[in-house]
């Protein structure tokens, strides 16, 4: 392979953390919104099952970012043993930083979104 191919892989994989978090993003503000405006209107079977499913997408959803990052690390170290150089661009120097920031974020995210969603159980059963 060459460099630019070794570089186009690299932009599609960086494309594809993008698209992983703004979905997790996506399902975590469509998750939150539905549990405040319809937690009247909802059994409770109904809201345990949304937080099963949200608990389920969100960790598929964070593998697969653990896995695209796994991906790229080894883009990287392919590149670095066929003597290519990396391509200058300030995201793949920054990649440690960004990937470990964005593992938080989902992380904390997931938890204090089902934090919230039991919460909102819990005022629906008035304990």
């Amino acid at each position: 392979m060459t460099a630019a191919d070794y570089y186009n892989l690299l932009i599609e994989h960086i494309s594809l953390w993008n698209a992983t978090f703004e979905f997790w993003i996506s399902i975590t503000f469509a998750f939150l919104a539905t549990l405040y405006f319809a937690k009247n209107d909802l059994s409770n079977n109904i809201f345990r099952l949304l937080i099963a499913l949200y608990s389920a997408t969100s960790t598929v959803f964070i593998v697969r970012f653990l896995y695209r990052n796994a991906q790229y690390q080894t883009i990287l170290n392919t590149m670095a043993e066929n003597n290519i150089a990396p391509p200058p661009w300030r995201v793949v120097s920054w990649n440690p930083y960004i990937s470990v920031w964005l593992i938080l974020i989902m992380i904390l995210g997931t938890v204090g979104s089902i934090y919230f969603a039991i919460r909102q159980t819990r005022t629906r059963n008035g304990t």
